[in-house]
Formats: C-alpha cells, structure tokens, sequence
C-alpha cells in the first residue's frame, strides 16, 4: 500500500522554473540564435500511455514521450536545415542533440551521458497519485513531454538550476564528433539527349569545362558551398570561393 502523494502546488511551479533554465542552457549550446524561444508547460494530464524513453538513477526516473521524427527534426533545427534535404546529417546530430537534452533535463548536467536508459510505460494516472509531474517542452520542432516520478521531485526540489560551465557539452563538440559525406556536382557541358543516350563503355568525351572550373559541395541534397577545381599531378585541390 502507498499513500497518496499530490506534489504542492509550489514545488510544482519551483522544478517548472527549474526545467525552464536547464532548457535554456541547452538551448544555448544547441540552437542558433535565430530559433524561437522555448518553454515548459505544466501540464494536467498524462500523454497518451505509450512507450517512452526512460532516464532512471538514485534521484528518480522521467520518461520522455516524442514520435519516432523527433531526433532528425531537431537536428535539422540545430543546423538551420530542413531535415528532408540531409536526413542522414540531421539524424546523426539529432541523436547527439537529443541525449544531451535528455539528460540536461533530468539531471542537469549537458556532459554526462551514463544515466541507465531504456523503453518502458509509465504507467497509468496512478502515477499523478503518487506524486508525479507532467510537462510539455514547447517551441521544439516536435513536442516533447515529459513525465517524473515523486523520488525526482523531492530530490529535484532544491536542486542547482545550471550545471557548471565546464560540464557543458556544445553543439560545436558534437558536430565535430560528425562524419559527413561530401560530393562535387559541376557542369561539364551540353549534348543533345539522343547523343547521351547512346554513350557507351570506352567512349571518350571532351568537356566544355575549363580547367579551374566551379563545383557546388554537397552534403546529400544540400549545398553548402562552392569551390573552384583545380587539377593537381596526382589529385584535385579545391579551392573555396
């Protein structure tokens, strides 16, 4: 048997401004500028009863809920892309952004990444009985909710709202721990569609390129940038404009 456990109204609205500052510090390191602010909404309601990702330690365990387009969006969000135009780039930084939000909200720290994590359900409304807390992160490119239990809540309650500067894992860090693959496209010249369609194997053509010619430097469908072609004895040098 255990007691029923309703969280005071202002521990509430206390971990509300403590969610609110630990997201704005990642928001920091993780978004340009540019993007629109965020906020925590306390929220009434459970979401819908599905699997989750679930951070748990000696302080009480969240649960995340996001739909399966979460990662890629919000790394396209953090590089100012559109997440269809380079979805392996998004989705791999996406994946970095995200951890490091999960486990800046639930233990405010951005460095550490060794919070046990797994996929549960947290259960039924029983839970806001017990003393947990419901709250939707608005201004993500998805929405994000997020569910702790009353361990996290009291351990959380008086808890420091920012984590030290040096703990601080940074956009800049995990885009440099990302290897992207970067192609060339260059016009080489114009024939009629008849003559292309008769190319074969072995077949020499000239092109009407000269030799400095301009490329478009590409990561998947997205140019970021041109350069100028230059052939060298044993390989090409690329010469950014």
């Amino acid at each position: 048997m255990r007691r029923i456990a309703w969280q005071p109204r202002s521990r509430a609205v206390k971990l509300q401004q403590l969610l609110s500052q630990r997201l704005e510090l990642w928001r920091e390191a993780w978004l340009p500028p540019s993007h629109p602010p965020l906020c925590v909404v306390l929220e009434s309601h459970p979401p819908a009863d599905a699997d989750a990702l679930c951070l748990e330690d000696a302080q009480g365990r969240g649960w995340f809920h996001a739909s399966r387009t979460f990662a890629s969006r919000l790394g396209a969000a953090c590089l100012s892309l559109d997440a269809h135009s380079a979805p392996e780039l998004a989705g791999e930084l996406g994946t970095h952004a995200a951890r490091a939000l999960h486990v800046a909200l639930h233990k405010g720290n951005l460095s550490q990444t060794d919070v046990p994590a797994s996929t549960s359900r947290p259960g039924d409304e029983s839970l806001l009985r017990h003393g947990a807390l419901y709250f939707l992160l608005d201004g993500l490119p998805e929405p994000l909710r997020l569910i702790v239990d009353d361990a996290w809540c009291r351990a959380h309650a008086g808890a420091d709202p920012l984590p030290r500067q040096p703990d601080l894992l940074s956009r800049k860090q995990a885009i440099t721990a990302t290897a992207v693959h970067v192609t060339g496209q260059m016009a080489l010249g114009e024939v009629s569609l008849l003559e292309s369609l008769s190319w074969s194997v072995g077949d020499v053509l000239v092109t009407d390129a000269p030799r400095d010619s301009h490329a478009h430097l590409m990561v998947g469908a997205t140019a970021i940038a041109t350069a100028r072609l230059v052939p060298q004895a044993e390989h090409h040098t690329l010469i950014l404009d």
